[in-house]
């Protein structure tokens, strides 16, 4: 099994990744597993498109996927809101504040927490350079919601994501785009069983000429140098049931 906690499907600007192309590159690089969420929430309020995209992935993934429900603040406070679309394939919930307004300590947030906490859901933020998206600008949310497991994507900058991996150990990285000298820093310091493997495909078509395949293809090898898990990460609860692993 190699399992990758970063995948996304859909509309994305002008762009759409199709569930055929997402889940063609993953099965060429040799991802076996995958957690994926879909960009299209952002672009289309169309829940049967929505929800017929999310089953496609499942259909080509061969139920070897499971989702990260990508949660748009509307979502909330309403009937036919965030907890309509959480069904048994939900295994965890994607938050982008970059994307979307979300303050670090909102109260809409803070609703986010409170329902994963109840369903013991795991909540995937987007991190990064820029202030009020920094994995430390979730210090008090991630304190204050202690039995929610938060993956802090992409764990940049690297010094704010090893504070909170110190400070929270309710908290984990992904390595999508994360150099290999920061994956490294972190497993020499003990935090290998809290950086998940992730590649944020297919972000590489947005950035990159290159092959994505090949791309992923060498961030599996390089991972694997490493001594990086690659397996089923605990953030995943088992007792939801596993994603087939045949």
């Amino acid at each position: 099994m190699i399992f990758d906690i970063h995948v996304h499907v859909g509309q994305f600007e002008k762009r759409y990744f199709s569930p055929e192309f997402v889940c063609g590159i993953l099965q060429k690089a040799g991802i076996t597993h995958f957690a994926f969420s879909s960009f299209s929430h952002i672009a289309s309020k169309d829940r049967a498109f929505l929800l017929a995209e999310r089953e496609k992935v499942l259909e080509l993934s061969q139920n070897r996927a499971v989702v990260f429900q990508w949660v748009m603040p509307e979502m909330l406070g309403k009937r036919g809101g965030l907890e309509s679309w959480l069904d048994k394939n939900v295994r965890g919930l994607k938050v982008h504040g970059k994307a979307q307004t979300w303050l670090p300590f909102g109260k809409p947030l803070q609703k986010v927490f409170a329902i994963a906490a109840e369903r013991s859901l795991p909540v995937m933020l987007h991190t990064g350079e820029d202030k009020g998206f920094r994995p430390d600008d979730y210090l008090r949310i991630c304190q204050k919601f202690p039995q929610v497991k938060v993956i802090l994507a992409h764990g940049r900058p690297l010094d704010s994501a090893i504070f909170m991996l110190k400070e929270c150990p309710n908290t984990f990285v992904d390595t999508a785009f994360m150099p290999n000298g920061d994956i490294e820093i972190l497993l020499e310091l003990g935090f290998g069983k809290r950086v998940l493997f992730g590649t944020d495909v297919p972000a590489q078509t947005l950035f990159y000429k290159s092959s994505v395949t090949q791309y992923v293809k060498r961030r599996i090898e390089a991972a694997k140098k490493m001594g990086l898990n690659l397996k089923l990460p605990t953030v995943i609860n088992s007792k939801k049931g596993s994603p087939r692993c045949e």
